[in-house]
């Protein structure tokens, strides 16, 4: 089973917080924040952070590679 997607929206990203003051970290692991928050100023980002919308179920049993 695997699933398609009809959109892809890019969200935020997932990191670290850091205090800008002292430059350690404030978060205890990975952090989700949205695009636009203040908080990404003060982060190491690991990995960004997407919605997915429109799924569909697809049974990948029915496909077959191009020849």
């Amino acid at each position: 089973m695997a699933a398609y997607a009809e959109w892809n929206h890019s969200w935020g990203v997932s990191g670290v917080i850091y205090d800008p003051q002292t430059l350690r970290a404030v978060s205890k692991g990975l952090v989700d924040v949205p695009f636009g928050d203040p908080r990404t100023r003060c982060m190491i980002a690991h990995r960004s952070v997407n919605v997915l919308s429109g799924i569909t179920a697809v049974d990948l049993a029915g496909f077959t590679t191009a020849a």
